[in-house]
């Protein structure tokens, strides 16, 4: 339950910082409206509120995974949730100490990669354990039938 917890946090911040984005600063931005501190709300100031928002929500993505390994039975999808989550807070200390405040968009690209490539395979692993157990439950019924 604590995987869906921290699920349930990476998407309610990354929904709300991109529903936000395209609703109101991009609007704001086409119509002129560029004083009152909407800058550091952009998505486009590597330094705003957008950045670290998503940067935050990606990091509860990774830690979702974390959270889920144990119960995971597929050895090799347990070893990649933990493996993207300890290569996202290694990424994080790596960017931090090299570049501090001026990280820009760095990492945020680099965990968007690391949870988006944990999704993508995983998603294919699960594809084909659910696949293996459909097989195996058609060979079971066909051989009572037999």
């Amino acid at each position: 339950t604590i995987a869906l917890v921290f699920a349930t946090i990476a998407t309610t911040i990354l929904v709300s910082d991109y529903f936000v984005q395209l609703s109101v600063i991009q609007p704001s931005i086409l119509a002129g409206e560029t004083g009152s501190g909407l800058a550091l709300l952009t998505m486009y100031n590597d330094k705003g509120v957008f950045i670290a928002l998503e940067e935050v929500g990606y990091i509860f993505m990774s830690a979702s995974f974390l959270a889920l390994a144990p119960v995971v039975p597929n050895m090799m999808l347990r070893l990649l949730l933990v493996l993207a989550f300890v290569s996202t807070v290694l990424t994080l200390i790596y960017y931090v100490v090299v570049y501090g405040w001026k990280r820009s968009y760095r990492f945020e690209v680099a965990v968007i990669c690391i949870d988006w490539i944990t999704l993508i395979v995983c998603g294919a692993l699960l594809a084909r354990d659910l696949l293996h157990v459909a097989t195996d439950n058609d060979n079971e019924k066909n051989e009572k039938v037999d």
